[in-house]
């Protein structure tokens, strides 16, 4: 009888998991290393991407990875993270009033940039630590924002997820 009772009540905590078998194979296949030195999560997070502009061969123009800082802003954002933006800043005339590009620089609003501009490598600089690197995530199989729609979310909601759980 406590058997039966054990049973009843292990079976709904088994069929209401986080992911289905179909999308926990594909996130296992991911193989995820997180090398974390320090990180706060009390702090902000800034998505940072940089956006790579390519010609087709038909002659127009397109973006690569366009949404990618947005998607990962939503990420942290779902998984109760906080989340900055950054700006670019740039001075346009020199001295004598003539039109030139004379420096670009971006501000950054918050304290860890996510840089995910590396090949299967995201960077966690810290900005008040001199720009130094405090975590690192490893990942294989394709670039996360070749990904598209839920698949996308998940994989990068599993990302922020996993970094929660090994920073306690």
């Amino acid at each position: 009888m406590k058997n039966i009772l054990f049973l009843l009540l292990l079976i709904p905590v088994i069929s209401f998991s986080q992911y289905s078998k179909k999308e926990l194979k594909k996130l296992k296949k991911m193989e995820l290393k997180i090398v974390n030195r320090g990180l706060d999560l009390d702090a902000t997070f800034v998505p940072y991407f940089k956006v790579k502009y390519y010609t087709r061969e038909n002659g127009t123009e397109g973006v690569s990875g366009a949404n990618v800082e947005d998607s990962w802003a939503e990420a942290m954002f779902t998984l109760g993270l906080d989340v900055g933006d950054y700006s670019r800043q740039s001075q346009v005339k020199d001295a004598n009033n003539r039109e030139m590009n004379l420096s670009n620089s971006l501000i950054f609003n918050g304290r860890y940039v996510f840089d995910c501009n590396t090949y299967r490598i995201i960077k966690i600089q810290d900005l008040q630590n001199d720009n130094k690197i405090v975590a690192t995530i490893k990942y294989e199989g394709r670039q996360l924002y070749w990904a598209y729609g839920k698949d996308l979310s998940l994989k990068m909601e599993y990302v922020i997820r996993e970094l929660i759980r090994l920073n306690k």
